[in-house]
């Protein structure tokens, strides 16, 4: 199975629908019919989002540590905002983590962070972080919240 961007949201959209759904069937009586229409409500947002954009935001920050710290602060700080990704396929030639968090409105969205060391040297480094989100008609900036969340904590910790 891929792990693009696309299916990782297309799968968080999915699973945040159907949980909805079904919660939203039980609270309202209707128990026999719930997961019929969370499993309905998860198949209905796999084929609306592939109609929707994935907005993109990125920023590049030079750190005064070694690649090595950044790396291991840049794990810990996705771990704790979100579910680490496995990378399949090739691997890039840097220094390179994947996650799914949550941001955007009431941190209800879900956004594909991208973790890259990209240079660094004994004692600095050069990091970007890039986000990646399906975004509607109403834009909630949830991929640049996502980027500037995890920045934040890693200026924090730095």
């Amino acid at each position: 199975m891929s792990s693009s961007p696309e299916d990782l949201l297309s799968k968080e959209l999915a699973k945040l629908t159907g949980l909805s759904s079904t919660v939203g069937s039980l609270l309202s009586g209707r128990a026999g019919e719930a997961l019929g229409e969370g499993i309905a409500a998860s198949l209905g947002t796999k084929l609306a989002e592939r109609f929707l954009p994935t907005e993109r935001y990125s920023e590049t920050l030079r750190l005064s540590i070694p690649p090595e710290k950044a790396l291991k602060r840049g794990y810990s700080i996705l771990v704790k905002m979100g579910a680490m990704e496995g990378e399949s396929g090739t691997q890039p030639p840097y220094p390179f983590l994947k996650a799914v968090v949550r941001s955007g409105f009431l941190s209800m969205n879900p956004a594909v962070v991208f973790f890259e060391i990209l240079e660094g040297d004994s004692s600095t480094c050069e990091v970007t972080v890039t986000g990646a989100a399906k975004e509607g008609l109403i834009k909630q900036q949830t991929a640049q919240k996502a980027v500037q969340g995890v920045i934040t904590e890693l200026r924090r910790l730095t």
